[in-house]
């Protein structure tokens, strides 16, 4: 939704807050790929520089380079990235994509200690991305229920603890916006739909209260839902794998499912003056 314009201003003030937040996850999702990418292009910048420098025996001259030769080959290696970086940036999107799956495949083969340095990136985005989802709706609710549209329907304080309503969970969060969209509503229980939301928020759960490991709250909660169906079978206290291809597995459909509930109560709104 780069670029939209929604008709409710409170709406495109979460959808401005929410594409802010969600770039902030996008970004270290990014960081270890392209940490990895310009660490390429740099090995790939000196090794020209020293063969410019001190030919094809670089690797025995370049460990006993005079102070000269050292601050030459660091010149030659800087126009040289400063090249590679220019006539590949066109480029840049699909060699960060390859770069990241060379680096999760050579960091699974790396031994523990490096699996778990990028085990632990990738389960902060599975814990940031649900963060960002959540304030969504919070925001959500608090601009709609200040902005006097007498079509929502804002529950008591009495409704709030009898209808257990709220957004500490995706059950409240559900009931909530059932509750202050009561009819013509289809689009905005859509994107709040379990199989959405729910492996995101389940596998963030897991993570935080159970330090990754299955225990018998994801086996209940991951039921029916099959991004999750492989790891809800094993054993309880059985570590989950956490790789690329699982958070990108539970993450774009919840981001997703929050620029559509923007954009649900955006045309709620409108429609229901």
């Amino acid at each position: 939704m780069e670029g939209v314009k929604l008709q409710s201003p409170p709406c495109q003030e979460c959808l401005d807050t929410f594409r802010e937040n969600t770039r902030l996850v996008l970004g270290l999702a990014a960081v270890p790929g392209f940490s990895f990418l310009i660490m390429m292009q740099w090995t790939e910048a000196g090794t020209k520089a020293a063969i410019e420098v001190f030919g094809n025996e670089y690797v025995t001259k370049l460990p006993r380079a005079t102070p000269d030769e050292a601050r030459r080959h660091f010149d030659l290696c800087n126009e040289h990235m400063a090249s590679i970086v220019s006539e590949r940036s066109p480029l840049q999107h699909s060699n960060l994509e390859f770069a990241t799956k060379q680096l999760e495949q050579l960091v699974m083969s790396s031994g523990a200690y490096a699996h778990g340095m990028f085990e632990g990136v990738l389960k902060t985005i599975v814990i940031q991305s649900w963060a960002a989802f959540e304030a969504l709706t919070r925001m959500l609710w608090e601009k709609i229920s200040q902005s006097g549209n007498r079509s929502v329907v804002l529950p008591t304080d009495k409704q709030w603890r009898k209808d257990q309503l709220g957004f500490g969970s995706r059950g409240r969060m559900r009931k909530t916006f059932d509750f202050a969209f009561t009819v013509d509503n289809a689009a905005i229980q859509s994107a709040l739909h379990r199989a959405a939301i729910d492996p995101l928020a389940v596998l963030r759960n897991v993570i935080v209260h159970h330090v990754g490991r299955i225990d018998q709250d994801f086996k209940d909660h991951s039921d029916g839902l099959a991004i999750l169906e492989p790891y809800r079978l094993q054993d309880l206290n059985t570590p989950i794998e956490v790789d690329g291809v699982l958070v990108q597995s539970v993450v774009d459909p919840a981001i997703s499912s929050g620029y559509s509930l923007i954009r649900a109560i955006d045309n709620w709104i409108t429609s229901h003056p």
